[in-house]
């Protein structure tokens, strides 16, 4: 009888130590997926800074019509994935942090970028290309959503 008893305390100590590893193996997978959702964010972002600073002309434009599109469908995708993906509660402040500099200072050069471009020539071409890619991954992402197979682009 006292053997049984025993090997029922350690399988409940057992049991309530797997409980809490699996609650918090969750709650560190919430936080990984969040992460890896700005991550993708501030990635593309960078991305898209890398190709604009080398749009100085008529013909860097031209050159960077085609990888603007395919980045704004790569962007669209990354939005998505950060929709309904709020940081877990008691990790909010240690990821806001983390990632507040980073994400500032991209968007200050994404819009010092997307200014300077409207000076350039060929820059309004460009951004008309980011929009297209973007409305392209939208019809894409709403045609998946009713279930209809999306045209390739």
């Amino acid at each position: 009888m006292k053997r049984t008893a025993w090997t029922l305390g350690i399988a409940m100590i057992c049991t309530a130590v797997l409980f809490f590893v699996f609650v918090g193996a969750l709650k560190a997978r919430r936080a990984s997926r969040y992460s890896d959702a700005v991550e993708s964010q501030i990635s593309w972002m960078r991305e898209l800074n890398t190709i604009l600073k080398d749009v100085k002309d008529e013909a860097g434009a031209k050159a960077a019509i085609g990888k603007v599109e395919k980045l704004a469908e790569q962007a669209r995708d990354a939005s998505e994935g950060l929709k309904g993906l709020d940081p877990p509660k008691d990790r909010e402040e240690d990821l806001k942090a983390e990632y507040e500099l980073e994400t500032r200072k991209v968007s200050r050069e994404l819009q010092a970028n997307l200014t300077r471009l409207k000076g350039v020539k060929g820059g309004k071409e460009v951004l008309k290309a980011f929009k297209r890619g973007a409305k392209r991954a939208d019809d894409a992402l709403k045609k998946k959503r009713n279930g209809t197979p999306a045209k390739p682009a």
